[in-house]
C-alpha cells in the first residue's frame, strides 16, 4: 500500500503539470516509452534499481537514452525519481498517471477474462455494454483463461461481474455440499 502512495503522489504531481500545460496524452506516452525501454532492457533496469549506484550516474545514463525521444519536463521527472530514489517504482507511476489521465478522458479500464479468444464483434459488444452500463468510454483489456470454461469475467476497478460456467460449478458445488441426502426415504433437505 505504501508503494501505491508514493507511486500515486508523483504520478498526480507529473499529470497536475500536464493538465495545466495541455499535454496529458504526450506525457503518457513519453512516459510509457520510458517505462517500457527499461523493462525492455534488463541490464538498463539493473543500473536504475541498483542503490549502490549514484544518482548522477543514473541521471547522466538516462540523459544519453532519452534526450531525444522524450520532453525536458519527463526526462526531468525521471531524473527527480532518480534523486529521491525511487526508481523501483516508475511502472507504478505509469499507471497511476494512466489513472488519472483516464479519469480526466472520462475513461474507465476494463479486463475481460475469456474461456477464449474473442471475435472483434463479440469485443465491440461487450465494449459498448460496459460504456452503457458506467456512462464513461472504455478501454478494454482481454485476456484468455481456459479455467473458465466458458462464459466471462469482468472486472472494472473493484468491482468484478463473474459469469463463467466455473464460477456457477463452483457455487453448484458449494450448495450441494449443503444438501443432505436420506437413504431411508429417498428425501433431500436443504440446510437452509
Amino acid at each position: 500500500m505504501i508503494d501505491r502512495t508514493i507511486a500515486r503522489r508523483y504520478a498526480q504531481a507529473l499529470f497536475a503539470i500536464a493538465r495545466e500545460s495541455d499535454k496529458i496524452k504526450q506525457f503518457e506516452d513519453e512516459l510509457t516509452l520510458v517505462v517500457d525501454t527499461i523493462q525492455a532492457s534488463p541490464e538498463l533496469e539493473q543500473v536504475l534499481e541498483h542503490q549502490l549506484i549514484e544518482p548522477e550516474a543514473k541521471k547522466e545514463l538516462l540523459e544519453k537514452v532519452f534526450r531525444s525521444q522524450v520532453s525536458q519536463e519527463i526526462l526531468n521527472f525521471v531524473k527527480l525519481v532518480c534523486d529521491k530514489r525511487r526508481e523501483r517504482y516508475l511502472s507504478q507511476m505509469l499507471r497511476e498517471y494512466i489513472a488519472f489521465a483516464d479519469e480526466a478522458r472520462n475513461v474507465l479500464a476494463a479486463t475481460v477474462r475469456t474461456a477464449k479468444e474473442l471475435t472483434p464483434e463479440h469485443y465491440q459488444g461487450i465494449k459498448e455494454k460496459l460504456s452503457k452500463m458506467t456512462g464513461k468510454e472504455i478501454r478494454l483489456e482481454t485476456k484468455v483463461d481456459p479455467e473458465l470454461i466458458a462464459g466471462v469475467v469482468v472486472k472494472i476497478g473493484d468491482r468484478v461481474y463473474d459469469g463463467s460456467v466455473a464460477n456457477r460449478l463452483s457455487d453448484l458445488k458449494t450448495h450441494l455440499t449443503k444438501v443432505h441426502f436420506s437413504k431411508d426415504r429417498g428425501e433431500v433437505a436443504d440446510e437452509h
